[in-house]
């Protein structure tokens, strides 16, 4: 079962300006979320969308994460989240040439989730089918 993770981070954020680049403790909010998600070993494949080069920054420290430069019309404040989703689920399988079976979508800005939140979450879908 292949099995596509999604972040969607965008540059700017109306509700809490920046928060994409808070920090926590000297780590970036989104640097949480890659981590844990590496750290499940459930995803076949782990990719960000932004339209922010300093996201893309920040991601480069993680081996084998797809980047993915979100198109300006997926990065508005009026833009669907599902947009985006779908934009990064058709570009990883183009790059990939392969089929996803399952797409995650974790939020970047979430870091009280843990490992095991994801692995149950995860395995509550494959129960429930």
């Amino acid at each position: 079962m292949k099995i596509l993770c999604t972040i969607c981070v965008r540059a700017g954020s109306e509700g809490l300006k920046n928060k994409n680049f808070l920090k926590v403790n000297k780590k970036y909010l989104l640097s949480f979320t890659l981590e844990k998600a590496i750290k499940s070993k459930i995803f076949t494949d782990i990719t960000v969308t932004s339209d922010s080069k300093k996201i893309f920054t920040i991601t480069k420290k993680y081996n084998d994460i797809i980047v993915i430069d979100r198109p300006r019309k997926l990065a508005t404040n009026s833009a669907s989240k599902i947009d985006a989703i779908k934009h990064a689920l058709h570009y990883c399988e183009k790059k990939k040439q392969t089929k996803y079976d399952i797409v995650f979508d974790l939020e970047a800005t979430s870091i009280l989730r843990e490992t095991k939140d994801i692995i149950n979450a995860y395995r509550f879908f494959i129960k429930k089918k």
